[in-house]
């Protein structure tokens, strides 16, 4: 079991991640957790995957609330299961997140031509407008969490660069993909859908895969919608470096 304090000031900027009004730790926080996880339990392996992910409850990340964030981590079945108790506390907590983790022993060296993928798409969309349109539903990102920087949109298709705040990069080296990284791409995906007036959030990922040690600081994010409902929407999504290599 890991434990961990919300109350630390290098964590100050997941607070910028406001839903409705209320800061919450996004999904790309808990998943960056279970990838630290899998490189403390697997060692330096080709890649992690992280399986049937969960997301229970929203995990609410006030100054004023006190939290102490726990991973436990079950070898025999790779189950993963992420708590939160207020500070001090003892006993189960509160139970947000379920998934399992494994380590890849291979990888395959194909690239991805994304700059060929990009030629398709016939206009850019602006990115102030994208986090202005995102905040009317209840999406309000602080300036750390507003990592888009190029913004393409094509029924059903996007593609997106994604850059890191430079005032967090001297922490990089803590974290396989730096969890306002991989949220400025899941932002990307709510561009894509036909409901503008919806408000979307991470409540399952079937499999997410990373093949690198720690992920630089700008990358290409290349996604998809495969079904939408009323109620939901499935999408897939690749990461890409700038030349092509798959993260």
């Amino acid at each position: 079991v890991w434990r961990n304090d919300f109350d630390h000031e290098n964590v100050g900027y997941l607070r910028e991640h406001v839903v409705k009004g209320v800061p919450i730790l996004p999904a790309a926080g808990y998943l960056e957790s279970l990838l630290e996880l899998c490189r403390v339990h697997y060692g330096e392996s080709s890649g992690y995957a992280v399986r049937d992910v969960e997301i229970a409850a929203p995990m609410i990340i006030t100054a004023e609330r006190g939290l102490d964030f726990t991973t436990s981590f079950d070898a025999a079945t790779s189950r993963a299961v992420i708590r939160s108790l207020e500070n001090g506390r003892l006993g189960t907590g509160s139970v947000h997140l379920n998934a399992t983790v494994h380590p890849i022993s291979e990888i395959s060296d194909r690239k991805f031509d994304f700059r060929e993928q990009l030629e398709q798409f016939e206009s850019e969309t602006d990115v102030h407008a994208f986090y202005e349109s995102l905040g009317s539903v209840g999406l309000n990102y602080g300036p750390l969490f507003q990592t888009v920087r190029r913004l393409h949109l094509d029924d059903g298709r996007v593609m997106a660069k994604v850059e890191i705040d430079p005032s967090l990069e001297h922490d990089l080296s803590k974290y396989l993909m730096h969890p306002t990284m991989l949220d400025g791409c899941f932002q990307t995906l709510i561009g894509m859908l036909d409901s503008s007036d919806t408000t979307y959030l991470p409540t399952h990922i079937e499999e997410l895969c990373i093949y690198v040690q720690q992920a630089p600081t700008n990358l290409w994010c290349v996604g998809k919608r495969v079904h939408q409902t009323a109620n939901s929407v499935t999408c897939d999504l690749q990461l890409v470096d700038e030349a092509g290599r798959l993260i």
